[in-house]
């Protein structure tokens, strides 16, 4: 067995009711976040987030292939200038892996087709915000732990063959005492009241067939 991926996600987002929709503190995004069959389009709103610029040079697209393994793209960044990508069955994060003088981002991200955007990373962020993990198939996920600096409440959903079910809801902190499991392909949604950050630590294991 390889050792576990341990990894932590920031949440800043509220989902609606039908588990379709995201709001952004940059915008809204949809949900699930799929790119069907169309090539999407990834681009900044700062023209030195350029693979020659003080921005972000490099970009990684962390994603599910169309049989849901992990998979990752790395693109070089052009700017305001839009690059197609293919590939990708579904989205899980964008964050910067190669950068210039600053260090991170200069502008807002975004990755986008001709009808939604799929997933934003704010300015000088680094990596894309955000409130929804699939578990790949070939895994088993564990939540560890969930905890929040804010007075919010957030209600943790799983999505599987798009039946969405609230499992759980906490404010402050939660660890289980036996971590909580989800299986591969199943989707982590998580909604607050009012739109706080909070993290949650995934312990992804090789399943067993």
């Amino acid at each position: 067995m390889k050792y576990p991926d341990y990894m932590d996600y920031y949440l800043s987002m509220s989902i609606n009711q039908d588990g379709h929709e995201v709001v952004n503190v940059y915008g809204n995004c949809v949900l699930p976040v799929y790119s069907g069959n169309s090539d999407l389009i990834i681009s900044s709103n700062s023209e030195i987030d350029h693979y020659e610029g003080e921005g972000a040079q490099v970009v990684k697209v962390n994603m599910l292939t169309n049989n849901f393994d992990a998979s990752a793209i790395e693109v070089d960044m052009e700017g305001t200038t839009p690059i197609e990508i293919d590939g990708i069955h579904r989205i899980q994060s964008i964050e910067v892996v190669k950068a210039g003088g600053l260090y991170t981002n200069d502008g807002m991200i975004t990755l986008y087709d001709s009808e939604n955007v799929y997933c934003i990373m704010g300015e000088r962020q680094g990596k894309s915000l955000h409130c929804h993990y699939t578990i790949p198939y070939d895994k088993c996920g564990y939540i560890v732990s969930m905890h929040t600096d804010s007075d919010d409440v957030f209600d943790v959903f799983t999505r599987c063959d798009d039946v969405i079910t609230k499992q759980f809801s906490f404010s402050k902190w939660v660890k289980f005492k036996a971590p909580f499991k989800i299986v591969g392909g199943t989707d982590i949604m998580l909604k607050s009241e009012k739109g706080s950050n909070c993290m949650y630590q995934l312990l992804l294991i090789d399943e067993v067939i």
